[in-house]
């Protein structure tokens, strides 16, 4: 009776672990790669700051691809292991100077 309690409860954890994986493939449909972004197709500029000791900053473009599909760029910046304090600043003052930080769209 023992071993059915703990194969069952390990079944259990395997099947909540896989349906975390599939939500978070689901959620990720929308995730692009792309290297090159074209400044005109660029929708949104989204800069979400670090949770210090667990989450990095990072930085979120949203634009229109080639089909005309919503895509998302996820930009991480260094963590607080590499000096992430300095680099989000530079990256928040270049963003600022190119006019992308507060977004404001241009017809």
């Amino acid at each position: 009776m023992k071993t059915y309690k703990k194969d069952h409860f390990t079944g259990i954890l395997f099947a909540v672990f896989a349906c975390l994986l599939l939500v978070r493939r689901v959620v990720s449909w929308c995730y692009s790669q792309a290297a090159v972004i074209q400044r005109s197709s660029i929708r949104d500029v989204r800069f979400i700051k670090a949770i210090p000791y667990l989450t990095r900053s990072r930085v979120v473009i949203t634009f229109e691809d080639e089909t005309g599909r919503l895509q998302k760029r996820f930009i991480p910046l260094p963590g607080w292991l590499n000096e992430g304090d300095r680099h989000t600043q530079e990256v928040m003052a270049l963003l600022g100077k190119e006019g992308l930080l507060p977004f404001q769209r241009v017809s």
